[in-house]
């Protein structure tokens, strides 16, 4: 069994080591930051050792940190995963980070070096310089300057260090452009750096630096900062220029001027026929007001600004709508070539809700553009478009959350994720950075993989897991897992799937059922874990073995446990009736589509499976069988194995119940429904999110997504955090890519007037 004190003090001591004791380094950091995507960076240094093991290209290519993408993941204390620089290297000590386009940089995450007993190597007084082309450079002084990154400590697993603020806060560029950004330390030992290396030798060095693309929450009629693409452009004039703010005078006034150099533009090379498309992302689903275009600005080129076009938009980029407006058919007004070129024309979209727009000129001269560009070359071309925020309900992907569990070594990847406050409060925004939360996993791989590959080394195979976060952030250093016993067996010591917990009197009570072959289930049960001193005892759980929450015959089966709503005083539920409902699933073996049934216990009773109650449309009859009625079914949508209903606290939803779920088990379609009372009936559903995924390339294999819930106590004030799973269904894409079995997590909000 797995050793108790090891549990019951502290729940520290892991397979991979990460612990509570670094959780305070960055607990005021950031609390309200927005990330986009993060920018991938090559870094040079003209001081670099002439052994590869600490080159420039160290400092940015993940090697020594715990997983991907994340702002809050740590890095190792080995010095051949860091930067560091040749002795005593003057001025030639400064490193140059180069993006592949211009980029509107949000907010920079350094880890500090950190080789064991010899971070003085660390930067310490900084000087930042940005460029769009490597010539021309402007220092940047925004806040925090003068800037001064914090030591590291040598410990094994560090955070993020950043600033000497005693906050560690991340440098915030603000959506600065830049292609390129210089971190120049001053050259003096123990101002450039924190003192001498060993042997009095005097080196400069970091372990590793992250970018992320600049975003803002979306508010009433500011700009939905967005990526673009296009089926053809020019080096010179990239289709990201017309989002990136790039020549244009600012980044959210529709009054903002943009200028007349090519090199900020988009522009097609000659004769693109149907490639002369681009391409926006907005990076998440979100209501939009308008767009406003300024329209190809080049002096003296301006008739290859766009003219006739036609306007599509999506939320998954495969099934798309023409818009069809009031100004409809759509046609972009010529720029003047002027230096400070105002908006040119602009559309409303009247708040229809979109992830990505097309725009797609006619083909031809005075058609598609407004005449030839030099001589005989048809081009197009656009100089910056923006969208603007309707209300709304938006989503997008929550960064810090899904890095939170990217890891690369002992457990490296699992489904299910139910997360389960040990204080009893899972009401919206009630947690705080004393809160524990108890994660549950079904499927879980354990082993590593490669970092700079994302391909696995070797992994095996557990059939769940179990995680503890201290806090409400995202902190790879406050975040541990409890694998395996020390015989080999999973933590609950048999072939499971685990569903839905709670938390009651001290006491973890989760659902889990057993498998057949085909992954339906066969039997239900309830585990009850002891809470011991704040934490969950693993080794002394009780099994009830065949509870009544699963029932099959010829036509139907039904299981309980799909998501819990802990309607009581005690959870804080904002109208408390004393009952904790639990959520299931019917499904008709001919059909195939899972539908929505309930059940309710007294929350003193929830052991006791005689005062379980299910609903069949009108009533709470006394067997499961009850919610196999026909009008039992109390939702519309086609419901996952695993999702959330949870009782709404501010906006336009205040006082109501949403239920969110995958549409049809396995899509890229996550949905929401919305119902007056626990019980429903919940009304059509809506579309949420679609689960488009950069971090895995889904050609390499068949990706899919699944179980989507929302996480309330864990959601700040205002939001809600909702996870799905990401799985490959054959095991080649699974070896070559571990991302493909990380849970992903986003956010959803309202947009108010």
């Amino acid at each position: 069994m797995i050793d108790k004190t090891r549990i019951c003090l502290m729940l520290i001591a892991l397979s991979f080591s990460f612990l509570f004791a670094g959780c305070s380094r960055i607990e005021k950091a950031d609390e309200k930051a927005e990330y986009g995507a993060q920018i991938v960076a090559a870094a040079i240094c003209e001081s670099d050792e002439e052994d590869s093991a600490t080159m420039a290209k160290k400092a940015t290519n993940s090697l020594g940190m715990s997983g991907q993408e994340g702002p809050f993941q740590t890095h190792d204390n080995k010095k051949t995963s860091m930067w560091l620089s040749k002795n005593d290297p003057g001025d030639k000590n400064s490193i140059i980070f180069e993006f592949e386009n211009v980029e509107p940089v949000g907010k920079l995450f350094v880890w500090n070096y950190n080789e064991k007993e010899n971070q003085n190597a660390g930067l310490k007084n900084i000087k930042i310089y940005y460029s769009t082309d490597g010539k021309r450079w402007k220092e940047f002084k925004g806040k925090g300057y003068p800037f001064v990154l914090a030591k590291a400590d040598g410990s094994k697993q560090i955070g993020p260090t950043n600033l000497d603020d005693g906050k560690n806060t991340p440098i915030d560029f603000e959506g600065i452009c830049a292609k390129y950004v210089k971190v120049a330390p001053d050259s003096k030992v123990d101002e450039g750096n924190w003192g001498n290396y060993t042997n009095g030798e005097s080196r400069f060095g970091i372990s590793e630096v992250r970018f992320y693309r600049y975003k803002i929450r979306a508010e009433y009629g500011e700009n939905l900062v967005s990526e673009a693409t296009a089926g053809s452009y020019t080096q010179e004039s990239s289709p990201e220029n017309t989002v990136n703010g790039y020549g244009i005078s600012g980044m959210q006034k529709s009054d903002d001027k943009h200028d007349n150099n090519v090199e900020t533009m988009w522009l097609t090379e000659d004769n693109p026929e149907n490639n002369n498309w681009i391409m926006f992302d907005l990076d998440g689903t979100y209501p939009v007001k308008e767009m406003e275009v300024w329209n190809f600005n080049q002096k003296g080129n301006e008739n290859a600004g766009l003219k006739d076009v036609k306007i599509f938009y999506s939320v998954n980029k495969i099934d798309w709508v023409e818009l069809k407006g009031t100004d409809y058919p759509y046609r972009f007004e010529k720029a003047s070539g002027s230096k400070e070129e105002k908006s040119t024309s602009s559309v409303d979209f009247g708040g229809v809700s979109l992830r990505y727009v097309k725009i797609v000129p006619d083909e031809g001269v005075n058609r598609g553009n407004w005449g030839y560009c030099n001589e005989n070359e048809i081009r197009y071309g656009l100089s910056e478009v923006r969208f603007y925020a309707e209300e709304g309900i938006a989503s997008e992907p929550a960064r810090e959350w899904t890095g939170l569990m990217s890891n690369y070594t002992g457990w490296i990847g699992a489904d299910g994720i139910f997360s389960i406050p040990l204080n009893e409060d899972d009401s919206v925004g009630s947690a705080d950075d004393k809160t524990k939360t108890m994660f549950i996993f079904s499927d879980t791989y354990v082993g590593s993989a490669n970092i700079l590959t994302k391909g696995m080394n070797g992994f095996g195979f557990k059939n769940h897991s179990v995680a503890l976060l201290e806090g409400d952030k995202p902190y790879t250093s406050c975040y541990s897992q409890i694998l395996e016993d020390s015989k080999g067996a999973n933590v609950f010591g048999y072939k499971c799937w685990l569903e839905d917990g709670i938390v009651i009197d001290d006491k973890v009570h989760i659902i889990s059922f057993i498998p057949n072959d085909d992954w339906n289930p066969t039997q239900a049960d309830l585990l009850t874990i002891p809470i011991v001193e704040g934490n969950p005892d693993l080794e002394n759980f009780t099994k009830q073995s065949n509870v009544p929450l699963y029932y099959n015959d010829e036509n139907q089966i039904v299981l309980f446990g799909a998501g819990i709503l802990d309607n009581t005083i005690q959870a804080q539920a904002p109208n408390p009736d004393g009952y904790i409902y639990v959520y299931g699933w019917a499904q008709e073996w001919s059909k195939g589509v899972k539908t929505l049934v309930v059940s309710r216990v007294k929350r003193e009773d929830y052991s006791d499976m005689s005062q379980w109650r299910y609903w069949d449309g009108e009533k709470w009859g006394e067997k499961i069988t009850d919610a196999r009625k026909a009008n039992a079914v109390i939702s519309q949508g086609h419901v996952s194995c695993e999702l959330s209903v949870t009782p709404m606290t501010s906006g336009k939803y205040k006082g109501k119940y949403m239920l969110i779920y995958t549409k049809d088990v396995m899509s890229k379609e996550l949905e929401y429904c919305i119902g007056d009372t626990p019980i429903g009936p919940f009304d059509n559903p809506v579309p949420l999110y679609n689960c488009e995924d950069n971090i895995v390339n889904e050609a390499a294999g068949n990706i899919y997504y699944y179980n989507a819930k929302a996480h309330p106590h864990l959601s700040p004030e205002g939001e809600l955090l909702v996870t799905y799973n990401c799985n490959a269904e054959d095991s080649l894409t699974q070896l070559m890519n571990v991302e493909a079995l990380h849970p992903r997590w986003i956010r959803i909000y309202e947009v108010i007037k």
